[in-house]
């Protein structure tokens, strides 16, 4: 129960007390139209559907209203920060978000099978009603889903949320960014035919007010609409700083480097203070308007706070960032490492013979900055021993994160928690190793063997050397796939009395997550999983 209280309970608990709160507002709307003498003749014409479309409608509003939330990141890198991150799982924001769409999605398929029966049960109504008065032209239950005010709004939300929903989906999202932020974008019209869907007073009480509960949507959606403004003006102000790519690095496996120059504002003492302040393991959105003006895409900090540069790691595996490359004016043609230095000025203009031969020269784009926020990865400094695993690119977080230790352990300015760090990297290119090759041997020179331990991890077989033959690095490099299970078994016996002060940080594919989040629950470690660049 411990194990599953350490790495579970707070995301189990919430979920469970997020689906009672759920059931509980389908429930007390249900029982209002279900028992309520307002609605007597409503009952009579609708049936017990009337408290079933009601109740899912009174939990749609309450999703609605509270789903933006999920995505205003200022907002939660905010809360993150304060005794509230002990409590709520603000990093499962996004899991929340889509848990919310999916509430959306099923209560609403609810709404719609059980105003489908109303209208049903409404042109039954009316038809007894025209032959009682000798009249005929009764409206079939087909017109008033459809050409009706609520029918016609109704079949529009259902539509968009369709489309949402559809263009949402990992293989979608991943294949055709663009359609999933154009298409998720319509979330404005949405809100808007919502709060406009209740106004027709489709369901009327049996006195005045008639029509007193519609429209209520807006009620729900008016608060969380204009926090979300507030939360995109500020985004929007703060990425229009001005930025200056700095330097460039092309590294093995097509992945390209961008340091991008912090501008300092000059402040009332003469000095300069840069406006982008970040900690180690947060990341930002980054824009290419030379590309999209509306895209924006999220990478990892791989600078440390104390360096006067902005970092950032970008793997070539869309449209996207293999169009960003090409604007940079990098070749994958072949695996040679570049560098492209002192581009101090966002409108220099420099050589690329050895990039492009096609090409005499290129004019380096501005990139504009959205953030920095908040990661699981920026905990690591809370604990006194932290087990830092990347994947891939998944390492770049804890590139911030090793040269925040570097400094802190080498120029301190105040006392940190952490006493032990050990590193693991897992990489299925040799070349990949090549990355981050220099910070580790950087952090190797200054003898932190006590504080820092570093293993790589790749399949293949080569002798042993002073120097790895692989990294570099004296730590050698391992050949095959870590048993995960045997090292935090070691770790666990090496620190029998810090098992609840051992923070276990991964970044990588979802296979791998699973298999650490299952041994760290084992040993009781704390879990904690960042995005995946």
């Amino acid at each position: 129960m411990d194990r599953f209280m350490l790495n579970e309970g707070r995301r189990v608990l919430f979920l469970c007390l997020w689906c009672l709160l759920q059931l509980l507002i389908f429930y007390f709307s249900f029982e209002i139209y279900n028992r309520s003498t307002r609605y007597t003749q409503a009952r009579k014409t609708f049936g017990t559907t009337l408290g079933i479309a009601r109740g899912s409608a009174a939990v749609i509003n309450f999703d609605c209203g509270l789903i933006l939330f999920s995505v205003c990141r200022n907002l939660i890198s905010l809360l993150r920060s304060t005794f509230l991150n002990d409590i709520l799982p603000f990093d499962k924001n996004i899991m929340f978000h889509k848990t919310v769409a999916w509430s959306i999605v099923v209560f609403s398929v609810v709404h719609v099978v059980g105003h489908y029966v109303n209208y049903y049960h409404l042109e039954q109504h009316e038809q007894q009603h025209q032959e009682e008065q000798g009249q005929a032209g009764a409206r079939s239950a087909q017109y008033m889903a459809v050409m009706t005010g609520p029918g016609a709004t109704g079949h529009a939300l259902l539509l968009i949320l369709f489309l949402m929903v559809t263009s949402s989906v990992e293989r979608v999202r991943g294949k055709r960014f663009e359609t999933f932020w154009y298409t998720h974008h319509l979330f404005i019209l949405f809100f808007l035919i919502l709060m406009y869907h209740g106004a027709f007073c489709f369901i009327r009480a049996d006195s005045p007010p008639y029509c007193k509960s519609s429209p209520g949507s807006y009620k729900f959606v008016l608060g969380s609409f204009c926090v979300y403004i507030l939360e995109r003006t500020v985004r929007e102000i703060r990425a229009r700083q001005p930025t200056t790519i700095s330097k460039i690095v092309l590294h093995p496996s097509k992945v390209v480097e961008v340091q991008i120059k912090k501008e300092r504002q000059q402040n009332q003492q003469g000095g300069g203070e840069s406006y982008f302040r970040a900690k180690a393991g947060q990341y930002v959105f980054l824009n290419c308007p030379d590309i999209s003006m509306w895209e924006w895409h999220p990478f990892t900090i791989t600078s440390a706070p104390e360096e006067d540069y902005v970092s950032v790691h970008i793997r070539m595996v869309g449209d996207w960032t293999a169009a960003f490359a090409r604007r940079l004016g990098c070749s994958f043609d072949d695996e040679q490492q570049f560098w492209i230095e002192e581009l101090m000025n966002r409108n220099r203009v420099f050589a690329t013979s050895v990039l492009q031969p096609s090409i005499e020269a290129i004019t380096l784009p501005r990139v504009l900055l959205d953030g920095p926020y908040g990661s699981p990865s920026e905990d690591a400094f809370n604990y006194e021993i932290a087990v830092l695993v990347g994947a891939g690119i998944g390492v770049t977080p804890f590139a911030s994160v090793l040269k925040h230790i570097w400094y802190s352990v080498m120029q301190p300015t105040k006392i940190i928690t952490l006493r032990k760090v050990y590193f693991f990297w897992v990489c299925r290119d040799r070349d990949a190793f090549e990355w981050f090759q220099d910070l580790l041997i950087a952090l190797e020179e200054q003898n932190m063997s006590d504080f820092l331990e570093i293993r790589s991890y790749l399949t293949g077989e080569l002798e042993g050397r002073d120097r790895d033959a692989i990294t570099g690095l004296r730590s050698p490099t391992y050949y095959g796939r870590p048993n995960f299970d045997k090292i935090f078994g070691e770790l666990a016996q090496a620190h029998p009395r810090e098992h609840g002060q051992v923070g276990v940080f991964f970044c990588g594919p979802k296979p791998l997550g699973k298999t650490l989040h299952r041994c760290a629950r084992k040993y009781k470690f704390k879990f904690h999983k960042g995005i995946y660049d």
